[in-house]
């Protein structure tokens, strides 16, 4: 083996090695900065997916299953004001961290904002409800996340959920505030 040929070789597991530490340290550092930023202000969320359906939840009387297929990879945060912070972070941690810190969402479901852009037919939809997040669940194999869902009691104002298949749709989740001090969250 000639010492060209010692190189080339050793050149992919270097890039593969460096490619691999990036995303770790990539990892480390969503984390940190959106558990810094949850301690002084609230976290907000917006996760797009390709298509989506709703159906019955037989398991809870009064819920639904949302299931996001084709969803965005990445999960966009922003933070409320006065700060004016924004990233994204990977849904499957997203997913992960949603049972963390003192006032986590499982604890406390969040309020989400869903809008249908476009019917199952891919026509535009004007389509939306106002509902509560719970049982999230994400399967990386297939791409989907499923939530548990429940309308909003009084939101009502042009509030169309119906159970169903969607094209194009967008979440918006409510405020993760951590309070000051707590290590254990999104981390």
């Amino acid at each position: 083996m000639t010492s060209k040929h010692l190189k080339l070789t050793k050149t992919p597991a270097l890039l593969c090695g460096a490619i691999l530490l990036s995303t770790l340290l990539t990892n480390v550092a969503w984390a940190k900065t959106v558990a810094s930023i949850a301690t002084q202000n609230s976290i907000l969320f917006s996760q797009t997916a390709k298509s989506a359906a709703i159906k019955a939840n037989v398991a809870r009387p009064g819920w639904h299953l949302l299931t996001l297929n084709n969803v965005n990879k990445q999960t966009i945060w922003f933070s409320d004001r006065p700060q004016r912070s924004a990233g994204t972070l990977p849904t499957e941690k997203y997913v992960a961290n949603w049972k963390k810190g003192a006032n986590n969402f499982k604890m406390n479901n969040p309020n989400a904002s869903l809008i249908i852009f476009k019917d199952k037919h891919g026509l535009l939809a004007e389509e939306h409800a106002v509902i509560q997040l719970s049982q999230p669940q994400y399967d990386t194999k297939t791409n989907t996340l499923t939530y548990s869902i429940k309308r909003i009691a009084n939101a009502k104002n042009g509030d169309t959920l119906t159970a169903g298949r969607f094209g194009e749709v967008a979440l918006f989740i409510d405020g993760l505030s951590c309070g000051y001090g707590d290590k254990n969250c999104w981390h």
